[in-house]
């Protein structure tokens, strides 16, 4: 299977950052439900992860969901929810209000 990697240009890198830019959430929860949302417009989903506390920041694989056009024609080799070469940069912070502010990004 050949590697697959999210191109720099590639519109899903938009998508999550129309999600994420200049905007507080409730819970991170929130956040991560749209983030997700917005990469399974594009056969894509985060893998599971977990992000505790008030503060922190993690890395999180994005995986191709099923119709995501990944195979080429010399490969036979067909698997289930396979990962990209990228990762998802997922840090938070509690405000003082309560809120989160949530950045996160395709590397």
């Amino acid at each position: 299977m050949p590697n697959l990697t999210i191109k720099g240009n590639h519109r899903v890198r938009k998508d999550v950052s129309d999600v994420l830019i200049r905007t507080y959430f409730a819970t991170k929860g929130e956040a991560i439900h749209l983030i997700d949302e917005a990469l399974r417009k594009h056969n894509m989903t985060l893998d599971v992860f977990d992000c505790p506390g008030d503060e922190g920041r993690t890395y999180v694989r994005i995986l191709a969901l099923k119709g995501f056009k990944y195979l080429c024609d010399s490969c036979t080799e067909d698997v289930e929810n396979p990962a990209f070469d990228n990762t998802m940069t997922f840090a938070w912070y509690r405000m003082p209000s309560g809120r989160y502010e949530i950045t996160g990004y395709i590397s």
